[in-house]
């Protein structure tokens, strides 16, 4: 006798196997397992993280660009704020120089980084990759001359958009700071904060 969900009563398709199948019935804690539940077993399961896992290794290959064994194979597709490749896997936005390394040589060891011997961040070469520690990797960036970004303020920080001449101004001017946002092209709160010395406070 087929079994009948109280609020479904269409069965779900699982998408490894194609079988129909209920996964409960009866409670509301059966209901929500109905809206949730995806798979009909945890076999299917299993397989359908293995298809995934198959799935980006090949989406990997498509976006990178594999030039010589000895070249750089840089990322082709959405890149993270420091120039890192970028791609989902399983819902979660992985590193793809970290993906490489694992892909090519097993799990990254816990709070293990994986440093660039290129120095060329969207790199996904395994040859151009090595595994380091946190200090290992501050002194490699200094090192690579790329720490001088690190604990600037101000106008010597990589991601300042204004000058101390300024905020010099915006102290001095009474121009409301919705209007003076617009000029500097900074939001308003980013005005009332200098006016106000919670931020720029080296700035006399």
């Amino acid at each position: 006798m087929r079994q009948i969900h109280p609020t479904n009563p269409d069965p779900k398709v699982c998408p490894q196997c194609g079988n129909a199948f209920f996964p409960l019935g009866g409670t509301v804690d059966d209901r929500e397992l109905f809206r949730i539940k995806t798979y009909c077993s945890v076999s299917c399961a299993g397989k359908a993280r293995q298809t995934t896992a198959d799935v980006a290794v090949r989406r990997f290959w498509e976006r990178v660009d594999k030039r010589g064994d000895d070249e750089c194979w840089e990322w082709q597709r959405a890149r993270q704020t420091a120039g890192y490749g970028a791609m989902t896997v399983n819902y979660k936005v992985l590193a793809m120089h970290r993906y490489s390394w694992e892909l090519h040589n097993g799990p990254i060891p816990h709070g293990a980084h994986v440093l660039h011997k290129c120095d060329n961040p969207p790199c996904c070469n395994p040859k151009h990759l090595f595994l380091g520690t946190h200090a290992e990797n501050m002194k490699d960036m200094a090192n690579k001359k790329r720490a001088t970004k690190v604990g600037r303020k101000g106008e010597a920080h990589h991601m300042s958009k204004l000058t101390e001449a300024d905020v010099r101004e915006i102290r001095a001017s009474d121009v409301p700071a919705r209007l003076a946002a617009i000029g500097y092209g900074v939001t308003a709160t980013t005005i009332y904060m200098v006016r106000n010395r919670l931020i720029w406070k080296h700035v006399e």
